[in-house]
């Protein structure tokens, strides 16, 4: 198995990206703990409370992933619980919030542990230092207890360090751009390898697309999408250090001519953006359908669930008012036994008539009192059972209500990822035609100023030219040809204008 965890904050969009089915395969709750809220949403929005409130913590979460080895076989939901378990006690979070998350992406299951680092007792962060380290000694120490076999090179930290996992950047970046990193890589190590002096190197990085800038650290590479990348972690090789690079390019080109790497980014963003159709679906394709059916049958089931809390709310009124009437049925009842029973006693104890119609008349009134006392109370409690009921059931209902938002900002994340995914494929059908990312020709202006650039023709593909042009090209043959009826003559000036135009464009890139 391979852990890989971060400190961060934004529970929101993390609750989203958990839930999101139009990425994985399969999205399960595992398990939920130390929150009111039975949803993510609503147990991240707890814990970020806690920590604006009693801390000054601005990275309140612990998110930890498990990821499989794909060369061993499938481990149960119990091995992924105890792992946790291990790594709660190694970090101390043993007695810390957690929501564990279970997904299936491409038939690969993994597991995610989000962790509140806020104790509420105390008042403070729980404090996680080395956690990388104690995560690998935790890995171990497991794959040793049930005979697991860990992936090459986890035991070697230079391997481990060379053929790490992606960031969370280096990730957003093949994604969006279709390229990985380690593509980026075989194409800045070839041209360093292959350098033969400053600016030959810096042109044949542009014609690859990649442009030298300089902003916290100096020789920054930005790609054609705006991506930025230090330049020596994009050389495969560790001997390779920034002096070396710096002693390579300082003298002709110095960190502090060229242009800024923000500037720069955003130029070439906007650049990209222009020039980037944009993918719009028609409401006949498939997995537009599919996917507005998951969310259609989403939202019947939270409806299903509201009008489940309803109806029970109007079953428990029904329960309780059927209970209070009987109550007052059975007292009405047992009343009128008693009354009528004292009557006979009265007729048998005594024969005159105004006294016992007296007696009786004390005794109705006194019972009517307690009647309409006792009838009082039970209204009473019956308004407060009612109003106890009422609560408890709009508490449910507002908990439902509240997911509502959380499912609003869930379907538009879907319907991005959707988008994205149908982008990426024609982004990726696009780059497979080429060996390096699009390239644009920039004409740097002075320092301090936004880079200028236009599109390089016959960067990749042939210039073609307009039918306008080739008829009157065609027509001027022809002119020539019935005029002078000259074959040889028409033929070298063919040739020369088109060696000129080689020898233009020789001279523009």
């Amino acid at each position: 198995m391979i852990p890989f965890a971060s400190q961060r904050s934004n529970g929101q969009d993390l609750a989203v990206h958990l839930m999101n089915e139009h990425d994985n395969d399969s999205v399960s709750l595992v398990s939920l703990r130390g929150s009111v809220a039975k949803d993510l949403s609503g147990a991240f929005a707890e814990w970020e409370v806690q920590a604006h409130t009693l801390t000054n913590c601005k990275k309140y979460l612990y998110s930890l992933s498990v990821n499989p080895d794909k060369n061993q076989s499938p481990m149960s939901q119990e091995l992924y619980l105890e792992y946790l378990d291990r790594v709660e006690e190694e970090l101390g979070l043993s007695e810390q919030p957690r929501a564990v998350v279970r997904h299936v992406k491409e038939g690969r299951e993994h597991y995610h542990a989000i962790y509140s680092r806020i104790d509420p007792w105390v008042g403070k962060a729980v404090q996680i230092s080395h956690d990388k380290i104690k995560l690998m000694e935790v890995t171990r120490g497991f794959a040793a207890d049930h005979d697991l076999e860990l992936p090459k090179g986890y035991h070697d930290h230079a391997r481990r360090q060379k053929r790490r996992q992606m960031s969370l950047y280096e990730n957003a970046q093949t994604n969006s751009t279709g390229i990985s990193r380690a593509e980026h890589i075989g194409i800045i190590s070839d041209i360093w390898q292959r350098r033969d002096s400053a600016r030959a190197f810096v042109i044949e990085l542009q014609n690859k697309g990649y442009y030298l800038a300089s902003g916290r650290r100096p020789y920054l590479l930005v790609d054609s999408y705006g991506n930025i990348n230090s330049l020596v972690r994009l050389i495969d090789d560790r001997t390779v250090k920034t002096k070396d690079v710096r002693n390579f390019l300082e003298a002709e080109f110095p960190s502090s001519d060229l242009p800024d790497a923000e500037a720069l980014k955003q130029a070439l963003k906007e650049k990209y953006r222009q020039d980037t159709v944009l993918v719009d679906l028609s409401p006949s394709d498939e997995k537009l359908i599919k996917l507005e059916a998951m969310q259609r049958r989403r939202r019947e089931e939270a409806e299903q669930k509201l009008e489940n809390v309803r109806a029970k709310k109007r079953i428990a009124f029904e329960q309780e008012k059927t209970v209070s009437r009987a109550r007052l049925s059975g007292m009405r009842s047992a009343l009128l036994h008693e009354l009528r029973n004292g009557r006979r006693i009265n007729r048998a104890e005594t024969s005159n008539r105004r006294m016992r119609a007296r007696s009786n008349f004390k005794k109705d009134r006194r019972a009517l009192q307690d009647y309409l006392s006792e009838k009082q109370e039970i209204r009473e409690q019956l308004n407060v059972n009612l109003e106890k009921i009422s609560r408890i059931f709009d508490l449910k209902l507002l908990e439902l209500r509240r997911g509502e938002s959380a499912r609003d900002a869930l379907e538009k994340r879907e319907h991005k990822a959707l988008m994205e995914s149908v982008r990426r494929a024609r982004l990726y059908r696009n780059n497979a035609r080429y060996d390096q990312s699009p390239g644009f020709a920039l004409t740097l202006s002075p320092p301090g100023r936004m880079p200028n650039y236009h599109r390089a023709q016959h960067r990749f593909l042939h210039h073609e030219e307009s039918d306008d042009k080739r008829k009157e090209k065609v027509s001027d043959t022809f002119n020539d040809l019935t005029e002078n009826d000259s074959f040889d003559r028409v033929a070298k000036s063919e040739q020369a204008k088109e060696e000129a135009r080689s020898e233009e464009r020789s001279r523009r890139f």
